[in-house]
């Protein structure tokens, strides 16, 4: 019984030590509620990767703060980051089908896109997948 009622209590204890790490305690900690997203026109303008506030409780919810066009027809697919996270690349289903995306941070520290490189991937035409080796290839 008493191994029960300990587990019970460091059960409680945790939930509580977890519930006061959240945002809404802890006013001084930032957290970046900006995604990196795919888009596609519907209109036949280009497609691209654009930088979207997703926090619906974010004064500026649903804000693009930065866009990069990849051209018409691009069709951008799925985004990866390398293993360390220093790089991030783009798929696509039309256009160059991968791309290395190049970002910056603003005077805000916010993510701002910068350019993107086409990457020859030979008769690989459909990016579904990236995967990395551990010595960076």
């Amino acid at each position: 019984m008493k191994l029960k009622f300990n587990t019970v209590l460091l059960f409680i204890i945790l939930i509580l030590f977890t519930n006061c790490h959240n945002d809404n305690h802890n006013s001084e900690h930032s957290h970046d509620s900006s995604f990196y997203i795919d888009y596609r026109s519907l209109k036949g303008l280009p497609d691209g990767i654009a930088v979207i506030e997703l926090d619906p409780e974010a004064p500026n919810f649903g804000h693009i703060s930065s866009r990069l066009e990849l051209g018409i027809g691009v069709l951008p697919h799925h985004i990866y980051y390398n293993q360390n996270a220093k790089k991030m690349f783009t798929t696509a289903l039309g256009g160059s089908y991968l791309y290395e995306i190049k970002t910056e941070e603003d005077q805000n520290g916010q993510s701002k896109l910068m350019s993107a490189t086409p990457i020859d991937t030979g008769e690989n035409t459909v990016g579904e997948n990236l995967f990395f080796t551990n010595d960076g290839r």
